[in-house]
């Protein structure tokens, strides 16, 4: 039995021609994902980043694995900034962004 939308994502994910989603994967589990929306035109060189994570695991392995999939990104498309942002509720959102390497000014996160 299929996976329903789950099985969707996958095959939809595959078939892209550039890396756009991640999966993050903590001893051996799927815990979060990762993706990144490229803009278009003038915007080409500009992505946006979503994030989400099951639960915290508090020891920088979810900032790192958001700085590794922005460096698939930078390396592997025309991508030169990713932006984000993140509720002022949120403080740990912005934590994982901020050790991910982001820089917050006007409400948004830049990573380039």
């Amino acid at each position: 039995k299929g996976w329903g939308e789950g099985d969707a994502f996958i095959a939809q994910a595959a078939a892209k021609s550039r890396p756009e989603d991640f999966a993050v994967v903590i001893g051996g589990k799927a815990v979060g994902g990762i993706g990144f929306a490229p803009e278009t035109d003038v915007g080409r060189f500009n992505a946006g980043i979503g994030c989400w994570i099951g639960a915290s695991t508090g020891d920088g392995r979810y900032a790192a694995a958001v700085a590794r999939a922005a460096e698939q990104v930078f390396a592997n498309t025309p991508i030169i900034r990713i932006f984000a942002a993140a509720y002022a509720s949120n403080p740990a959102s912005q934590r994982v962004l901020a050790e991910a390497g982001f820089r917050f000014g006007g409400g948004t996160a830049l990573l380039s």
